[in-house]
């Protein structure tokens, strides 16, 4: 052979080496996980396999919802997480004392991949909680292998069920983290088998198995006794980010096979229920018993915008085991259905029943409160706001020492018509916000120097050359945050805001001890900007471009205690925003759209409020969510989902929290008519007030009050006791621990 022809050869074999080794490479990287990735699954899904004793499914709801909250979170993601705390009958857990969970053997350990849209739905379940990676950078592994129970009196293994585990990886953090978990005897089924099956059942579901093989979420027996018919509840596969899809199948000589259904009419077919929940709608599947004989039932539960439950409707099917099939039972719906109104229905109490106490003000109209420690600062005049009658004057502020039992300040805002509608107070200052034109509603901000009892202006209408109308105020330590509209000074102030043309939003920082500040109108482009200087902590200003319908950055809420501020937005056109500054002890967080953190964004929007602990508790799909403040340097957002009160307001507006509560004031449904002194007549509403103890996850309403401002100080309850009559305001307080709460 000739060196000509040899170089050839050899070149030609390195050529299909290395093309060879490529493909082989580039299918270990689709394919494959590191062995540091399966030792790293391992160690988590081994974890859990531990932690599985200590959940009770026998203990009371609430208790297993926490137990799962205390123990599950290292190892789950958010989603599954959420799932099971709000349908804790869908968890793993303990059951009895005879034979305990012991631990998870693993099978095998392999990456797989899931479709496109999955990972999308996938993302609205979790990402945007707790996972940062785009669906294009999702790593997904199935986890096979054995559940293992163990005889409580003795060391040994009673028995094992198989079980399979998804299990995802953060991109940022790289932690792994079970994203779903199925164990039955079905676990191992072929997916794609079932996934014919369903189709053919169902002719013309064709969206069947579109985000992932359907699979056996739990065995279910549809009768008792020594042979009972076995079968499951199947996921199908399908739904999207707020809904899941479910059937049941029977066991048929090692086959699964979708059952019939005989409804209300008496069709008979295949049914398919749907399970989940957004703000105004709750669906859910159950299962129960009787007679021996499974029942199945979906319950639906609907609620108004406030979040009060309006209606609730069952369908129970019962398992017929002469013709094998699931009739409708109208009993049990309505046997059900009694169960959900009852549990959906929080103790209620009447304020008299209650031990409290009351602060009479030297006027009779109350507006405003504020808390900070043993003391109440709020807002006062001569004359009360009533129905359908113009505003009074409000210009006086007081503060109250609970634990001396007196007043101990008062100031008086020399204005000819003014109303202090919003306060806030700590050990140096007190921050109002002042409404003084009743025409054009122009706002401004002052403050008490606490020391001197000395008032002065910090925000006025007008600043650094624009008019501004005062929109909300925050106190942190020495500092005054005001959120503010600005307008372009032409005419008077009155022309200005009475056209309604604003040019934008911004939040100035006024360092009290001096008054100074920097202007928060001298950049251009949209977007907010922030910088921490030595002499002045935090948040400097919001800086956003001309206003326009498409084109513009808006505030969409402000919240803050008195060390920490928190602010979200929305920004048309998506440009810059900012990420976060750390001052102090305490944390500003602003929106940041950006799927790399998940801290605010898409999950937190218009609506959430500031526990003392400073938690962040918000809205997320009609669920009540609690995460803690915390820097954005790469770390997720730590959720914990609450286990849903009926009559917590999901959007959180006239919410406020403590550490260990959440109050809502509501409108009661009985309204009430009267007449003042001069004869007029008028109808006004009775508030109640709800109290979710964020311990117990109990809700309790004191019922019949007339609250106009609520607040929650650690276990103190204060809120302003307004009737609409000639009776002077006061305020309320009591201690919710000690009544029961």
């Amino acid at each position: 052979m000739s060196k000509k022809v040899l170089l050839c050869v050899v070149v030609g074999v390195i050529a299909i080496g290395l093309i060879a080794g490529g493909f082989i490479l580039a299918q270990r990287l689709k394919n494959g996980l590191s062995k540091y990735d399966k030792e790293e699954i391992a160690s988590v899904v081994e974890n859990f396999g531990k932690a599985l004793v200590k959940v009770d499914k026998v203990a009371p709801e609430e208790e297993i919802a926490k137990s799962i909250n205390t123990y599950y979170t290292p190892f789950l993601t958010p989603g599954l997480l959420s799932e099971w705390i709000f349908n804790p009958e869908k968890a793993l857990g303990r059951i009895g004392a005879s034979s305990l969970p012991d631990s998870i053997e693993i099978l095998s350990i392999e990456r797989i991949n899931i479709s496109q849209e999955n990972s999308v739905q996938q993302k609205n379940l979790g990402v945007t909680i707790g996972f940062g990676q785009d669906e294009n950078e999702e790593t997904t592994a199935k986890v096979k292998g054995y559940l293992t129970f163990a005889k409580s009196n003795a060391n040994e293994i009673d028995k094992k069920v198989p079980i399979v585990l998804i299990v995802k990886q953060d991109c940022h953090s790289h932690k792994w983290l079970i994203d779903k978990v199925y164990i039955n005897k079905y676990a191992f089924y072929d997916g794609k088998l079932l996934t014919k099956t369903l189709k053919d059942a169902s002719k013309g579901m064709y969206y069947i198995g579109e985000r992932y093989d359907p699979f056996a979420e739990r065995e279910v027996y549809f009768t008792a006794g020594t042979n009972p018919i076995e079968g499951a509840i199947v996921d199908m596969g399908t739904g999207g980010a707020y809904v899941e899809y479910y059937t049941i199948c029977i066991d048929k000589n090692g086959k699964l096979e979708v059952v019939n259904f005989k409804d209300k009419d008496g069709n008979i077919g295949p049914l398919f229920f749907d399970e989940g929940a957004s703000v105004k709608h709750e669906a859910k599947l159950n299962l129960d018993e009787e007679d021996s004989n499974l029942v199945l039932y979906q319950s639906v539960v609907n609620r108004d915008d406030s979040g009060k439950v309006t209606d609730i409707e069952v369908d129970a099917y019962l398992w017929n085991n002469e013709t094998h099939i699931f009739e409708y039972s109208e009993t049990l719906s309505e046997k059900f259905k009694k169960e959900l109104e009852e549990k959906y229905a929080p103790e209620m109490v009447s304020l008299s029943s209650l031990k409290f106490k009351e602060i009479k003000a030297d006027f009779p109209a109350i507006s405003a409160i504020a808390i900070n420690g043993n003391e109440i600062a709020f807002s006062s005049g001569k004359d009360k706001n009533r129905i359908n009658e113009a505003s009074g004057t409000i210009n006086h502020i007081e503060v109250y020492d609970i634990d001396k039992g007196k007043f101990t300040n008062s100031a008086t805002l020399n204005k000819s018509w003014a109303n202090i509608d919003k306060i806030k107070m700590n050990d140096n200052w007190i921050l109002f916000r002042v409404v003084e034109n009743g025409f054009s509603a122009q706002t401004e901000c002052f403050v008490i120097n606490r020391k001197t009892n000395e008032i002065k202006p910090v925000v006025t209408t007008e600043f650094y050359g624009k008019y501004v109308s005062v929109k909300d105020i925050a106190l942190v330590g020495d500092n005054a945050f005001v959120w503010i509209d600005y307008y372009e000074m032409k005419g008077t102030p009155e022309q200005t805001f009475s056209s309604g043309k604003k040019e934008g939003e911004s939040v100035a920082n006024i360092y009290l001890p001096n008054g100074s500040s920097d202007n928060p109108f001298n950049s251009k482009g949209a977007g907010i900007d922030y910088s921490v200087t030595s002499s002045k902590i935090g948040l400097n200003s919001f800086k956003n471009e001309t206003y326009n319908s498409s084109n513009y950055t808006v505030i969409t809420n402000f919240q803050s205690t008195n060390d920490c501020i928190a602010v979200t937005s929305d920004v048309n056109n998506n440009k810059k925003q900012p990420q976060g500054v750390k001052f102090g002890n305490s944390f500003s967080a602003f929106v940041r759209p950006s799927n790399n953190y998940m801290f605010f964004g898409s999950i937190v929007r218009n609506h959430f409020i500031i526990a003392q602990d400073k938690n962040i508790i918000f809205e997320y799909r009609g669920k009540i969510a609690k995460a803690p403040f915390e820097s954005l340097d790469g770390e997720k957002m730590k959720v914990n989902f609450l286990p849903y009160s009926t009559y917590i307001n999901p959007y959180l507006t006239d919410t406020v929290a403590s550490n260990d509560y959440i109050v809502s004031l509501y409108n009661d449904d009985k309204n009430v008519t009267d007449t003042y002194s001069n004869g007029k007549s008028y109808t006004s509403s009775p508030k109640i007030i709800a109290v979710y103890n964020l311990k117990t996850y109990k809700t309790k309403i004191i019922k019949g009050v007339y609250a106009a401002e609520v607040r929650v100080d650690g276990d103190m309850l204060y809120f302003v006791n307004h009737k609409e009559d000639n009776t002077p305001d006061s305020i309320i307080y009591l201690n919710l621990k000690e009544n029961g709460f």
